[in-house]
């Protein structure tokens, strides 16, 4: 894994999509935790990196939001038994979760 590149590359991402797309709503989503408090502080780390991203971007007047699951997921404080089915995919649950905090993110620009 390049994590030290990777908000790099996630911003390459983001200026190829908001070219070829000017219009659209970018949603991105900063990544969910795992049941792993190793690799979580890797996820923590990088997406610690993206909301300077999104707003190097919508400061020029792109259209792109960010939707936090990890945060909606570490909410709960047993998350890691409560909302994941295994060391890294969301249950059932969690899944609500997740939906939740999609439609939060993105439910203003709906018409």
């Amino acid at each position: 894994m390049d994590l030290a590149n990777a908000p790099t590359r996630l911003g390459n991402l983001l200026d190829r999509i908001t070219t070829m797309a000017p219009n659209a709503l970018l949603v991105v989503a900063k990544i969910n935790p795992t049941q792993s408090d190793a690799t979580n502080k890797k996820v923590q780390s990088y997406n610690d990196a993206i909301p300077g991203l999104v707003q190097a971007r919508t400061s020029t007047g792109k259209h792109i939001v960010v939707v936090d699951m990890y945060a909606a997921l570490t909410a709960n404080a047993s998350y890691k038994t409560a909302w994941l089915d295994d060391s890294l995919h969301p249950n059932d649950a969690g899944y609500v979760v997740m939906g939740r905090t999609w439609y939060a993110g993105i439910k203003s620009y709906l018409r």
